[in-house]
């Protein structure tokens, strides 16, 4: 399965099987994450051209290390879950237009050794709905 079949996998597992289940949803607090927050601006700003979040939450479940969330900008819907035990996260960033294009980003928020800067993949999701 290639980078993003695995992505979409993960993400329509969360939502089917998690997002409505509240063992789950009792178990996380809301909490800031700069870093996080960080990122998800500058996918923002690259996929949209915006980085004017106007709405946000973030959801951290500490006994298993793993943060989701969501903001709104530009009409547009960002969600985001980051898995710290792995340093990998997913952003998608949802059209609302008629065609329900998602783009979705890989990212770590450890440093890349070369870059010194978070390291942030596009991957190019294919206009069909989630």
């Amino acid at each position: 399965m290639h980078a993003v079949g695995r992505l979409r996998y993960a993400l329509d597992r969360f939502w089917e099987e998690l997002s409505d289940d509240d063992e789950f949803l009792s178990a996380g607090r809301p909490r800031r994450n700069r870093r996080l927050m960080t990122i998800v601006k500058r996918a923002c700003r690259r996929i949209i051209g915006s980085d004017d979040i106007q709405l946000s939450m973030l959801i951290h479940l500490s006994e298993h290390s793993f943060w989701h969330g969501y903001c709104f900008l530009a009409g547009v819907t960002v969600q985001v879950m980051y898995f710290e035990d792995d340093d990998l996260g997913l952003i998608t960033i949802a059209d609302p237009t008629p065609s329900l294009h998602v783009d979705l980003i890989r990212f770590k928020l450890q440093r890349a050794a070369d870059s010194g800067k978070p390291s942030l993949v596009i991957e190019q999701q294919p206009d069909q709905p989630l």
